[in-house]
């Protein structure tokens, strides 16, 4: 029994270190295979005593299984399943960041009400000097048109204008009144918050 004990007690390293000098490429070759065990082996049991202190259920064999199941190599189509995931992640990434650098953008790039008024009343002034005084009324009107359709246009949907009810033939955008004595005032849209210049000639309410 005593001798039984005491053979239980010898270690891998302290039979290792006797059979070293004796016979060491059998040494060696043995104890770096056992090294190799014996740390898996407690990899294992340091992994399963983590899990069951989280509460799990989990023994040597379950991580052997995951390990085992992992170590598996990709074939040809996972490879390029795997590669089609990761390139559909990357471009949604990028496109979430490009909309919410848009965003940004057009949140730094609000026009100021005063701005844009200003710049409706020369644009105005401008192409009705032009279509009293060019001699090209057609050519003048073709060229309103266009500058309107390529540039005015953003501006006039920057401030969200609607169509006025009681000029259903003009376009949403403040122009000289038609039925006001006063051909330089500028007609505001009764759909944009600017009561500074109301059109007394509008009975129209407010546009909700």
């Amino acid at each position: 029994f005593l001798i039984t004990s005491a053979w239980k007690e010898v270690t891998v390293r302290c039979l290792c270190a006797a059979w070293r000098p004796l016979w060491p490429e059998c040494v060696l070759q043995r104890d770096f295979e056992g090294f190799e065990e014996l740390e898996e082996e407690a990899v294992v049991h340091e992994i399963v005593s983590l899990g069951n202190s989280m509460g799990l259920e989990v023994d040597d064999d379950d991580v052997e299984e995951l390990v085992e199941e992992h170590s598996k190599e990709l074939s040809t189509e996972e490879l390029l399943e795997l590669h089609k995931e990761q390139n559909e992640t990357l471009k949604w990434s990028l496109t979430s960041e490009e909309s919410e650098e848009e965003e940004d953008k057009e949140e730094s790039r609000i026009i100021p009400a005063k701005d844009l008024k200003d710049e409706f009343f020369c644009w105005s002034k401008l192409s009705k000097l032009a279509e009293d005084y060019h001699p090209d009324v057609g050519s003048v009107q073709k060229a309103i048109s266009v500058f309107n359709d390529n540039i005015m246009n953003y501006f006039w949907k920057s401030q969200s204008c609607l169509p006025c009810p009681a000029l259903p033939s003009l376009p949403a955008l403040p122009l000289p009144c038609p039925t006001l004595p006063c051909p330089d005032l500028i007609l505001p849209c009764p759909a944009l918050p600017c009561p500074d210049l109301p059109c007394p000639a509008l009975p129209c309410p407010p546009m909700t």
